[in-house]
This record gives structure tokens, C-alpha cells and sequence, in this order.
């Protein structure tokens, strides 16, 4: 009777040995985690600072509308003082102008259409769309931007934007980033995160020699090699990482909480059609090159965020 005792003991210990290796599929005990490559789908990619979802308030407010006032200060008295982002800015803003800036320009929120090495990040941020297609393999690069914001202040052949770019003559420099990798010590952290479901490497950008001159602390940006690399090229910043990039924590403060945080809602593998990967134009299109582009660009940057003022 002992003997069989023991034997069911060892039996059932066995089980749920077997049982937590089937369900743990992780390492560094950071949860179940996918395995297979991801190929073929969409990001849902989301923008946050300080745990203030910021693309909640992008999606809600109409900019079309000549009321946008109104409606942020309704969303803001609805989700209450800790998600008040505009007192956020602010206050990062009477600290740090940069990072207030560096705020404005990227509170975005994206849906990336991936297909092999092709990608289409669809974004949108406060009162303008702005597309970035980056197709790898046969170098090619396209922008659109356009207001949604109803106004003069913007001649109508300026509300919209498309420029034509060969990614390979541009040195791997995503087009709207100002970030300098040169200025920074890459570090490859011996921990991995789970991000959602995909196990991440975790890199640690800090400025060379506690240079004081970078606006930017500090950057951990979390990859995973079952992604292209193509995707890193249509996000606010460019980080020449082999994996694709599925979250950058950007920190501009001596915080503990990073000043941006971009990472996805949703990843969902799922079949792409040649339309969703086709990018919106408009005429003229303009080269890199054409510094015109540029400055017209940052009207419609700010055509959102105008529309708050007094």
C-alpha cells in the first residue's frame, strides 16, 4: 500500500512537471510567448506618457469639427485630473521645453500592415493623417501627410503632402527623426519582456559620455527577430536594430516612468491585400530632399493642436 502511494505521489508530481513545461512557453519567466514568425498582419501600435493613453483622446476628438475645444475639455473631465495630459505637457514643458516639443510632434497612434518586408504605417495624431510605406526589398519610401483640420491658415494646396524617397540613399535615416544614434552607448540588456505575447530583447540607448547636450536620458527599445526590420522604419524614431522594434520608452525626465512610451494594442496576424498596403497621393510629389516639404509639414503638425488655443 506504501509502495502504491508513492508511486501515484511520483506520478502526479510527473504530471504537473509536464503540465507547467506545456503552458510555460516563455524564458526568463516572462509568460507564454509566441514562436512562430510573424509574417503577414497588422499593429496596432499605441502612444502613452506616464501611463496617460494618449491616442484615447486622438480617436474621440472630431478635428473636422469647429468645437475641438469643447470636446477635449469633455474628454478631460470625463477621464479625471491623473489623465489629464494637457497639464502633463506642461508641466514637462516648464521643466524640459524639448520634451514638451519632442511630445507634441510624436503623440501618435498607428496601425502598421505588414507583409513580408513591406509595411504601411497608417497614423494619426492631434488633427492630421500621416502614412509612411517603407518597402524593403525594393527600396522604395512614400509619405502622405493631410490636415483634418477645417481652416485657412493652410491654402488648400498645402493640406496635403506625398513625397517619394529610395530608403537606401538616406543612409537608414527615417525622414522625420532627428535622432542621432552616433551620439549614443548601445547596450544590450540581459533581460527579455514580454511584449504583447512576443519575447523582446532589450537595448539601452544612453548618451555618449553623459553628454548633456542629448535631450534624450535614455531609451530601452524592446525587439523581437521574428519581426522585419522594415517596420522600424516608419516609427518616430529610426533605431538600426536587426529585429523589428515593437516598443521604444523614451525618457527626456530624471524619472523613473518614461516621457513617451510606444507600444501596440493589438498584434493580429491575418492576411494583407494589396490595397491595404497601398499608400494615399497627392500632386506634387516632392523629393526628400526639398526642404518646401518640410515647412509645409509642420503646419499641418500643429493644425491640431492650434485649434486648443484660446
Amino acid at each position: 500500500m506504501k509502495k502504491k502511494s508513492i508511486f501515484y505521489w511520483a506520478l502526479s508530481l510527473l504530471f504537473i512537471a509536464l503540465s507547467c513545461s506545456k503552458d510555460n512557453n516563455g524564458d526568463d519567466d516572462i509568460g507564454p510567448v509566441i514562436t512562430e514568425p510573424f509574417t503577414e498582419g497588422v499593429i496596432e501600435m499605441g502612444m502613452y506618457s506616464h501611463g496617460i493613453d494618449l491616442g484615447y483622446y486622438i480617436e474621440n476628438i472630431d478635428f473636422s469639427r469647429d468645437d475641438t475645444r469643447e470636446q477635449l475639455e469633455a474628454l478631460l473631465e470625463e477621464q479625471g485630473a491623473e489623465q489629464d495630459f494637457i497639464s502633463l505637457f506642461q508641466s514637462i514643458g516648464d521643466q524640459n521645453p524639448f520634451a514638451a516639443l519632442a511630445l507634441v510632434f510624436n503623440t501618435v497612434i498607428c496601425d502598421y500592415y505588414i507583409k513580408g518586408e513591406t509595411v504601411l504605417g497608417e497614423a494619426r495624431g492631434f488633427g492630421y493623417i500621416y502614412d509612411h510605406f517603407h518597402d524593403q526589398g525594393n527600396d522604395i519610401g512614400k509619405i502622405y501627410m493631410e490636415t483634418e483640420v477645417q481652416t485657412d491658415e493652410i491654402p488648400e494646396s498645402d493640406r496635403r503632402l506625398s513625397v517619394e524617397y529610395a530608403p537606401s540613399e538616406q543612409k537608414e535615416i527615417n525622414p522625420n527623426s532627428s535622432f542621432d544614434v552616433d551620439l549614443f552607448e548601445r547596450t544590450l540588456l540581459t533581460k527579455k519582456e514580454n511584449v504583447a505575447g512576443y519575447a523582446c530583447d532589450v537595448t539601452e540607448y544612453i548618451p555618449k559620455g553623459g553628454n548633456v547636450n542629448v535631450p534624450m536620458k535614455k531609451l530601452l527599445v524592446y525587439t523581437s527577430t521574428l519581426f522585419s526590420s522594415t517596420i522600424n522604419f516608419t516609427h518616430p524614431f529610426y533605431l538600426p536594430e536587426a529585429g523589428g522594434v515593437l516598443r521604444i520608452d523614451v525618457f527626456m525626465e530624471n524619472d523613473t516612468q518614461p516621457t513617451m512610451e510606444m507600444r501596440p494594442y493589438k498584434i493580429i496576424p491575418q492576411s494583407i491585400s494589396d490595397a491595404q498596403l497601398a499608400i494615399r497621393t497627392t500632386e506634387p510629389v516632392y523629393a526628400i530632399d526639398d526642404t518646401s516639404w518640410a515647412w509645409k509639414s509642420l503646419g499641418i503638425f500643429m493644425s491640431g493642436w492650434s485649434t486648443f488655443e484660446d
